[in-house]
């Protein structure tokens, strides 16, 4: 990593988290978040953007609450799209461009669980949070808390059971950037198919 982006990434600020709720019929739902930004000139909060390399995707996929059955998971449950990223290519040799893309996430990474270790000494973390923070704690394994933006895949193995494969690339989901719910979803993330022409939006 060159010094300009190590220099970048040491300049990222995590706000301490806040709390949001909203009323869906008779119940309050509640969700915390902590806003992520460098700050540019005169101290204004700037927005972080990043370009990941080039890859050809497989086709897009659902994403539906977790409690839903696979029954459940209709076009009317639908609640986001994803993609899934490759990080290296079949023969897992990485490009400058793949090493770039892997040193984001890992950076990602390691101000998430920055910030999550300030936060929980501090008694600044939802509960949920906190408990994942707890074990992580004792267990010194951070993973407990924070997933990993990339891994290997699971495989299946004869006898049933199931192992991470390093054999094969890893790859990272990513959400795609839409608004709304079933089929009244909207996807503004830009998708291009054969001959970099524009499928979607």
């Amino acid at each position: 990593m060159n010094n300009y982006l190590f220099h970048f990434w040491e300049n990222v600020i995590v706000d301490e988290p806040t709390t949001h709720t909203f009323t869906k019929g008779n119940s309050d739902v509640e969700w915390i978040t902590s806003k992520v930004y460098v700050e540019g000139e005169n101290g204004a909060e700037q927005s972080i953007f990043f370009e990941l390399a080039e890859k050809n995707l497989w086709g897009v996929n659902g994403i539906w609450p977790f409690a839903l059955s696979k029954e459940q998971q209709t076009d009317n449950s639908l609640e986001g799209f994803q993609v899934c990223y490759p990080m290296t290519g079949e023969k897992l040799k990485t490009n400058k461009a793949e090493r770039y893309t892997q040193l984001v996430f890992d950076k990602m990474n390691d101000i998430t669980i920055s910030a999550m270790k300030k936060f929980g000494e501090e008694g600044n973390l939802p509960h949920p949070a906190y408990s994942s923070y707890l074990v992580a704690k004792e267990r010194d394994d951070w993973a407990y808390a924070v997933k990993p933006i990339y891994d290997h895949p699971k495989t299946t193995n004869k006898a049933g059971g199931k192992y991470v494969d390093h054999n094969k690339p890893a790859r990272a989901y990513i959400k795609l950037s839409t608004r709304g719910i079933g089929k009244n979803i909207e996807c503004f993330t830009p998708i291009y198919g054969t001959g970099d022409k524009l499928n979607s939006p």
